[in-house]
């Protein structure tokens, strides 16, 4: 499975039953079994106690030592110390050649075991730790926790490593918070991360979600701790060696299985738990060769009767008895597990009703008169009951585990707290069209959704969004799935951190929250070529979203990658998933029927034939009668502003029967750059919403609950009235929650109509998230942007080339050309450069001096200064390619043309840099095939030469920051300063993390690095977007980077440039 090391708990009172008398044969080998993992080359973890807890009889301690130090276990009490001791002094020399530093697996012992939830005797713990040195004088010690201060501080020692532990859900960051606290230096450790929970008698099984178990565990190695699974296998808890614990009911004691929901069963079976961790755990280590674990070998079903029985009185009959005049506990009776049976004559007693207490007892007595049964005495039945007259009373009394968590005085359902869903053939969702209304277990339900975009939040901050929408009243959760981020690259597949929507949708499910999926393939949605890769544009050009053959090709394989992953959570298969969108407000952009039952078709292929699909369309005619069929469910789009009744009616004329719905009522709307920052009224927003519900029946999807961030050049572009317009970073939307998740006015209004037709769910309402207090940075370095030409590889075409066509998917192409000393030129000081057709926006420069700039929707020439032989650079920028209308049928980026100088073509080596997100095979020239697969792929063939092997993402940034970052540390660089284009940098020191804004009023336009691995762009000389939204998770404690990339405007010298991170967004 990948692990390294095994951690085992060592029960005193398994190898002491009897007072020394020590047990270390068979079963009990403990040297054996660590000799067995070193042959697997396993190390191993060693706790020895005295105290282990595992839910075994006593806490492992043996059942003898009550007599001898009642209430003084777990203290420097000098008897109960000295039985420790006389334990170790047997144990530890069988372990001595097991030792790490003498050739052994054993890496390290723990101190007592969570003293801090028992007690505070730091006397004590320096007792352990001066015994245990005693005998393992070199080996590392360490204590371990649960992750609060309190406990933490109680439990560890400054003389030992201090680790803590904590099990799955959350963020681990603030659980290792605390282990910072108290261990400032050194690994982060979980020594126990709990895959699953122990059962007690009464209580369901506990059942972990496999999901989020493997969640949580990467996020553990994701912050390079160490871990320990608690349990990785569990076992059996035989030979009547369970525990119990103390709840609001009394004694609960725990089950002979110790199965745990572990990875492997109590059987030993992989689960499959076990390979969603296994595969967690490749990420961060290679996996060892070998055949993988099969379940062991099962007798088959056998039904075998009983030959005979016998009255347990008659057995009980046979065995010597103690006679006493009171009736005498387990322990002085030297009776470490089992039952006794106590019996005496009642047949002097008097009376009409008698009346049987048993005042203190433990654990379970079962209660016969002249052996007829009479009842059953216990913590839940109480230790009163009324008996019949007889001779003989017997009194059955079991032990049932003794107590092994001595102040486990909390009800356990509050511990681990989990949500199920059932499993079962009645789980539907329908539609009613007798009633138009939705069916939802066959009882009519209505839906108040919101759109989050899973890929649009970091995943660390999902469980913060689902609470907040569960607070708002949602009950559905509405995501598209952005194509573009899960195959950037043709064929290579990403499902995991923010991309990771099996876990978004698992995690929905845990807050009660239903899923409306909307898998496109075109989504619109403001994003990067409406959700599509951007390879798309060069297999299938103008034909994409029509029924052509070649682009379903594609789309169907997408699909067999994407929907069998999402299949298993449909909420017919037990999952959330509600309903699936077929396409995107297909009736604005064509009108194909064969398109739309190819893609139903699609679908079903996938995810069967019962699930709920349906379309959404604006309310207008023609888009409503074109963006469906009739196998398919059509809902509307419309916000604030239009009339209800009238948008209804629109859906009733082209849906006859059926619940109302708004697939996307607009809570606000998203900014272009270079208009104004959009806003509505919140009362406004919600006065329209309260018409809506106030429809029987009808349901709501609020587009946008949070809007989050177009981060990664993931941006589009608006055209609208033959102009182009690139979409801001920020796609705040003026929605409920802001960009950075804080409930806004917006939010409560919508609580408040919420509440009035759903009953809110109890618990403290949603608070803004932690800022960053203002800070000013300076800046530290200028690097001259032209000097990456030393460090990108170019590309050397005779003619420039599009960022398609050489696999330069978001950022900068630099094109350079050194003028021919035979290019005819013009009388005069300055020539003529025509760019022709280009997108989007180039910065034009002769011998790295800045001429111009020209942006698509403006002027394609220049006059600039320039003779024969003289360097000629074009940096093109990519500002997101457009996402609506037909003018995603052609969204090349880049010199799309000849460029010509006073009349005559650039001839020569046009050479290329690519800056940004690029694959890293890229053939020099493409294969041209026919002359009709040119002119439908605009003259770029489709297919290339190229090992399928290499095809990865390279992120040129993360690539070779480092070597610039080198540069930027360097005295000739740091003495200087340059003007844009350059790339400048900043480092900070954070002793916390928390939500900022980077506020950049000194510069123009570009883009920020933030820790080499997050990009947002800005472009604070234009409007609506000042700041940037820098969400926590983009920052660490310690040193921090920032670097710049900017193009247009910076300070005059390193001593006026900075930057800001304040606490509140800008807009304009």
């Amino acid at each position: 499975m990948g692990l390294n090391t095994i951690q085992t708990y060592i029960a005193w009172n398994y190898h002491e039953t009897v007072p020394g008398r020590y047990f270390f044969e068979g079963q009990k080998d403990l040297v054996k079994f660590i000799e067995l993992a070193q042959q697997q080359d396993l190390l191993v973890i060693l706790r020895p106690g005295p105290y282990i807890c595992a839910e075994w009889d006593y806490g492992g301690f043996p059942a003898w030592i009550y007599s001898m130090c009642k209430d003084k276990i777990r203290t420097s009490d000098a008897t109960y110390m000295k039985l420790v001791d006389r334990w170790f002094k047997n144990l530890f020399p069988r372990l001595e050649h097991l030792l790490y530093e003498n050739g052994g697996p054993v890496i390290a012992f723990q101190v007592e075991n969570e003293y801090g939830s028992y007690g505070c005797d730091h006397e004590y713990m320096n007792n352990m730790v001066d015994l245990l040195k005693k005998y393992v004088p070199s080996s590392l010690l360490f204590t371990t926790d649960g992750a609060s201060d309190g406990m933490v501080k109680c439990g560890s020692t400054n003389r030992t490593y201090t680790t803590v532990d904590f099990g799955p859900g959350g963020d681990p960051s603030h659980s290792f918070d605390v282990q910072r606290k108290f261990q400032p230096k050194g690994p982060l450790v979980n020594s126990e991360f709990y895959t699953g929970w122990l059962d007690h008698w009464g209580e369901k099984h506990h059942r972990t979600s496999a999901d989020l178990v493997a969640s949580s565990l990467d996020k553990i190695l994701a912050l390079n701790a160490s871990v320990n699974l608690y349990m990785f296998i569990g076992g059996t808890n035989f030979n009547m060696m369970s525990g119990a614990n103390m709840g609001g009911d009394g004694l609960q004691p725990i089950t002979s299985s110790y199965d745990y929901d572990a990875p492997i069963s109590e059987a030993g079976d992989p689960t499959e738990k076990y390979w969603k961790l296994q595969k967690v755990i490749s990420k961060y280590t290679a996996m060892p060769p070998g055949p993988q674990p099969k379940p062991s070998e099962k007798l088959p079903y056998m039904k075998v009767p009983l030959a005979s029985s016998q009255s347990l009185f008659d057995v009980v009959s046979q065995l010597p008895a103690n006679v006493s005049k009171t009736p005498q506990p387990f322990a002085w009776l030297d009776l470490a597990q089992g039952w006794i049976l106590y019996e005496v004559d009642i047949s002097g007693a008097s009376g009409n009703d008698l009346i049987l207490d048993l005042g203190a007892f433990s654990d379970r007595a079962s209660v016969f008169v002249d052996k007829k049964f009479q009842g059953i005495l216990n913590a839940k039945y109480g230790s009163k009951l009324v008996i019949e007259h007889g001779q003989t009373l017997d009194l059955f009394v079991e032990n049932e585990g003794r107590i092994g968590y001595s102040h486990a005085m909390v009800d356990a359902s509050k511990l681990h707290s989990l949500t199920g869903y059932p499993l079962n053939n009645e789980r539907s969702f329908t539609i009613d069209y007798e009633h138009n209304t939705f069916l939802k277990d066959g009882k009519p339900f209505r839906y108040i959704s919101g759109s989050m975009h899973y890929f649009r939040t970091p995943h660390q901050l999902w469980e913060d969004r689902f609470y907040k929408a569960k607070m708002a009243g949602l009950n559905v959760i509405q995501t598209y799935v952005a194509w573009n981020m899960h195959e950037m690259f043709e064929d290579v597949y990403h499902f995991e951190n923010d991309l990771d929507i099996v876990s978004y949708i698992k995690l929905a499910q845990q807050y009660d929250l239903m899923i409306l999926l909307r898998p496109g393939p075109y989504i619109d949605s403001e994003w990067e070529y409406g959700g599509f890769p951007y390879w798309m544009n060069n297999k299938v050009g103008k034909l994409i979203r029509t029924s052509d053959q070649g682009y379903l090709n594609l789309v169907d394989k997408w699909f067999s990658v994407l929907l069998p992953k999402v299949k298993p959570l449909l909420y017919e298969n037990g999952g959330p998933i509600i309903g699936v969108q077929v396409e995107n407000e297909y009736g604005s952009y064509g009108c194909d029927e064969k398109y739309m039952l190819a893609m139903e078709q699609m679908l079903r292929k996938y995810l069967g034939q019962k699930v709920f699909l349906y379309t959404t369309d604006p309310i207008i005619d023609q888009a409503l009668q074109c963006g469906s069929i009739s196998s398919l469910y059509r809902t509307v789009d419309f916000g604030a502003g239009h009339d209800v009744n009238k948008s209804f009616a629109l859906q009733r004329k082209y849906q006859p029967k059926g619940p109302y719905v708004n697939s996307e009522y607009y809570t606000g709307w998203f900014d272009n750059w270079g208009e104004g920052h959009h806003v509505e009224r919140p009362e406004y927003i919600a006065h329209y919403l309260d018409q809506i519900l106030s429809f029987e029946n009808a349901s709501v999807n609020l587009y946008l609950f949070e809007g989050g961030s177009n981060r990664n050049f993931m941006n589009g572009g608006s055209y609208i009235a033959n102009e182009y317009l690139p979409i801001t970073t920020s796609y705040d939307f003026d929605a409920p929650l802001s960009e950075a998740g804080d409930p806004t006015e917006k939010y409560w209004q919508i609580q408040k109509v919420i509440s009035k037709y759903e009953r809110l769910p109890s618990g403290p309402q949603p608070e803004p998230t932690k800022k960053l207090a203002y800070r000013k940075l300076r800046i530290y370095s200028s690097l001259m942007f032209f000097v990456l030409e030393a460090i990108l590889q170019p590309i050397i075409l005779p003619q420039p080339a599009s960022f398609e066509r050489l696999d330069l998917a978001y950022g900068y192409m630099l094109y350079q050309i050194f003028i021919d000393q035979d290019h005819p030129m013009i009388e005069g000081p300055t020539q003529t450069l025509n760019l022709g057709v280009f997108r989007d926006r180039a910065y034009v420069y002769v011998d790295m001096k800045l001429q111009g700039i020209l942006e698509r929707n403006g002027d394609f020439q220049l006059n600039i200064t320039i003779d024969p032989g003289h360097g000629l650079q074009i940096i093109v920028e990519n500002e997101g390619r457009t996402c609506f209308s037909e003018a995603i049928q052609d969204v090349r980026k880049g010199l799309l043309s000849g460029v010509i100088l006073s009349g005559a073509p650039i001839t020569g080596d046009w050479e290329h840099f690519r800056y940004g997100i690029y694959r890293q095979n890229t053939p020099e020239a493409p294969v041209r095939e026919s002359e009709e697969e040119n002119h439908r792929l605009g003259g770029f063939a489709a297919h290339r030469p190229f090992d399928e092997q290499a095809l990865v993402i390279v992120n040129s940034f993360t690539e070779h920051i480092p070597k610039v970052q080198k540069l930027f540390t360097s005295t000739q660089v740091q003495d200087g300063w340059v003007g844009p284009p350059a790339l400048y940098g900043i480092t900070f020191v954070l002793e916390e993390v928390a939500d900022t804004y980077l506020k950049l009023d000194q510069w123009g336009k570009g883009f920020a690095t933030i820790n080499e691995d997050h990009y947002y762009k800005y472009w604070t000389s234009s409007i609506p977007q000042k700041t940037i939204f820098i969400p926590k998770t983009n920052l660490k404690v310690g040193n921090n980077t920032i670097v710049l990339t900017e193009f247009e405007r910076a300070p005059s010298s390193m001593d006026e440039a900075y930057i800001e991170l304040v606490e509140k967004p800008v807009f304009v």
